[in-house]
């Protein structure tokens, strides 16, 4: 089983629609309308026999859901460039369910301030450690926090259950 974990703002998008042309029937995104029906299926065979390819937005704990060898993938950017990406993605997209909170409580990056996130749904999760959350499946907000998913994720890593790989120079 192949399972595409979509990072924002690093080429998701693109490679969500390669394995879905690569997998057609037998890939099935996160977004889809009746993916919690399919992953709450008691009977892993059905997502055996069913699906080669899951993706998109997700973390990286979904390894009991099935019977079969899991390996798991994603681009990684560099970190900076990723926030610069986001909050200008979030600025310039009107329709994007933050944009109004971001643009009222950080109009500029250099706004950043602590509690700038405080009571905006969804936007720290997707602002900080969201490497660390997507690829380890844990809100890391700690040192002892970040000391375990650091490790749980170099444990899926090293058993060639995950696989990470960054995007060269723009």
């Amino acid at each position: 089983m192949l399972i595409h974990i979509h990072v924002p703002k690093c080429s998701g998008s693109s490679v969500n629609a390669l394995v879905s042309r690569k997998f057609g029937t037998r890939a099935v995104s996160f977004d889809h309308p009746d993916i919690k029906k399919i992953l709450q299926e008691k009977d892993n065979r059905f997502r055996d026999e069913n699906f080669d390819c899951f993706f998109g937005h997700t973390t990286a704990n979904l390894d009991d859901l099935f019977d079969r060898p899991v390996i798991k993938f994603s681009i990684m950017r560099d970190p900076i460039d990723r926030i610069c990406s986001f909050f200008n993605y979030i600025h310039m997209t009107p329709a994007h369910p933050l944009h109004s909170a971001l643009r009222e409580r950080l109009p500029t990056l250099d706004a950043m301030a602590d509690g700038v996130f405080e009571d905006i749904d969804h936007l720290e999760a997707n602002w900080c450690n969201y490497f660390c959350r997507a690829y380890s499946g844990k809100a890391v907000r700690t040192v002892s926090e970040f000391a375990a998913a650091r490790a749980s994720i170099l444990r899926e890593i090293e058993d060639g259950r995950l696989v990470v790989g960054g995007q060269g120079p723009h």
